[in-house]
């Protein structure tokens, strides 16, 4: 009876645990999302800033409205891919915490203990046939040593 109140008390812990960390992710995702939601407004207001109405509208030469069109563009591709950089970065991070909060294991932790398990399994290979070895060499030691003891009793 106490077993089961144990196990009973030890799962609803861990499904406890487990609504926190989920709750803590979707917040920490939420405010991800606001935060790009946001800078993409204040992008689309500095463009509209930098291109007003009414310049479309005037009788500028075709050449300087193409002018000041492909500086705005370059400035904004330059704008957005650092927007980009950092929105990667940050999701990195947030899939990191994720994956640190559940106890899952990261990528390049895998790989590292996949490169540590194999250099260990190398070692005990060797150790294993070192030690193969001198059993032989002990064995072929002990045969010689048998062999000369009875040639001996014999003579």
């Amino acid at each position: 009876m106490e077993n089961t109140s144990n196990r009973t008390a030890f799962l609803r812990n861990g499904i406890e645990k487990g609504k926190d960390t989920i709750q803590a992710v979707e917040e920490q995702a939420q405010s991800f999302f606001e935060d790009l939601r946001n800078r993409g407004n204040r992008e689309l207001e500095s463009l509209r800033e930098r291109i007003p109405a009414d310049t479309l509208k005037s009788k500028l030469p075709v050449e300087d409205l193409f002018d000041r069109a492909r500086s705005v563009e370059s400035e904004t591709r330059t704008r957005a891919e650092a927007l980009l950089d950092d929105a990667e970065r940050r999701f990195q991070e947030l899939q990191s915490t994720v994956l640190k909060m559940t106890g899952v294991a990261s990528q390049e932790q895998v790989a590292s203990l996949a490169r540590d398990l194999d250099r260990l399994s190398r070692r005990l290979d060797r150790l294993a046939r070192q030690k193969k070895a001198a059993a032989s060499a002990a064995k072929k030691k002990t045969t010689k040593k048998s062999s000369a003891k009875a040639g001996k009793a014999r003579g």
